[in-house]
């Protein structure tokens, strides 16, 4: 397809026709899910037999302008990484049925299996999840980072790198540090200089260690659990090669309530190694990569209202500050 919808209202059904290939009668609505990216649900009615389409389906890509500047890329690697590299997993993701990008544009669209509707629970992060189920969200990293792609389009260096850049300039800082009512987070984000000096060495130690491919962005809102209630990652626009110690401390921290990770983190890092297909390195190594890499995970503390709600930003923000203070972070990336 030569363009791709830019506004939900661009999704018709002459447009899933193209994509489908298959003639769509009748479009409905049943919902939108406004975020980072937007997700529109639909409920779709074949001229025929549809093929074995399904009826409910999830279009997937950047539908509001504001966002579609900062995240294009996202949009479309999202859209690549089911393109070119999902196939390559036998489980674990939504069926995707259509993913395609508008180099023009900026836009990435997907057109996935409603999940909700398939009866897949997205966890809420004011939630944590249990250890055993931490553990089955580590054995699909594990899977993820054993797997070997040539997919030109993957980064070397992660894009979002630039958007943590913003959060941490003065006026951004400034306008949302004074917000929270976190002791921990205040404790660890006194200091924007300190802050921005520590991503530095955070991303110049990422630079030096092993890539492998990453989801990048493993928080907890980016977690569904199905009906036995086990986990499973969706939301692939940060994908990238990278250092695996990323997702691992995205996951754990903000998965986990603080007294869990304080009692399992060590344990599950540890079997998170034995999962790895491939040579990994030194158990101590990549603790103190884990480690480090809770501070981006403090960032949500800053981040704007139209990516997170502010009680998902301070469910998440609480404990990423918390284990920063745990594990000793800053003192660990101070110059």
């Amino acid at each position: 397809m030569s363009s791709l919808p830019l506004a939900v209202e661009e999704v018709t059904a002459s447009w899933l026709s193209a994509a489908l290939r298959a003639e769509v009668a009748t479009v409905e609505t049943t919902g939108v899910i406004w975020g980072t990216a937007t997700k529109l649900l639909l409920r779709v009615q074949y001229a025929a037999d549809g093929r074995g389409l399904p009826q409910r389906i999830c279009v997937k890509g950047g539908f509001v302008p504001d966002l579609l500047a900062i995240m294009a890329p996202g949009y479309q690697d999202e859209a690549r990484f089911y393109r070119d590299i999902a196939p390559l997993f036998g489980a674990g993701l939504p069926h995707c049925w259509y993913a395609e990008v508008d180099e023009e544009t900026g836009q990435g669209i997907v057109v996935l299996e409603d999940l909700a509707a398939a009866g897949v629970r997205f966890c809420d992060a004011r939630e944590p999840l249990k250890p055993s189920q931490v553990f089955d969200g580590l054995r699909l990293l594990a899977t993820l980072h054993g797997t070997t792609t040539d997919a030109p389009w993957l980064s070397d260096t992660p894009y979002f790198r630039p958007m943590v850049s913003g959060l941490l300039a003065a006026e951004h800082w400034d306008a949302h540090i004074g917000t929270t009512d976190s002791d921990a987070v205040r404790a660890v984000l006194t200091d924007r200089s300190r802050i921005a000096t520590a991503f530095e060495r955070l991303w110049a130690g990422e630079d030096a260690r092993p890539h492998v491919l990453i989801h990048g962005d493993a928080n907890l809102t980016n977690v569904c659990l199905d009906a036995d209630g086990t986990p499973s990652f969706v939301d692939w626009q940060f994908v990238c090669r990278g250092d695996a110690a990323h997702d691992v401390a995205l996951f754990v921290i903000g998965a986990l309530s603080v007294d869990d990770r304080r009692a399992h983190e060590r344990a599950l890092l540890r079997e998170y190694l034995k999962l790895r297909t491939v040579e990994v390195e030194d158990e101590n190594i990549f603790w103190n990569a884990y480690r480090a890499h809770a501070i981006h995970g403090a960032c949500y503390a800053l981040t704007p209202d139209a990516m997170q709600p502010a009680p998902i930003r301070a469910a998440l923000a609480e404990r990423y500050a918390t284990a920063m203070l745990d594990l000793d972070t800053l003192q660990l990336l101070d110059p």
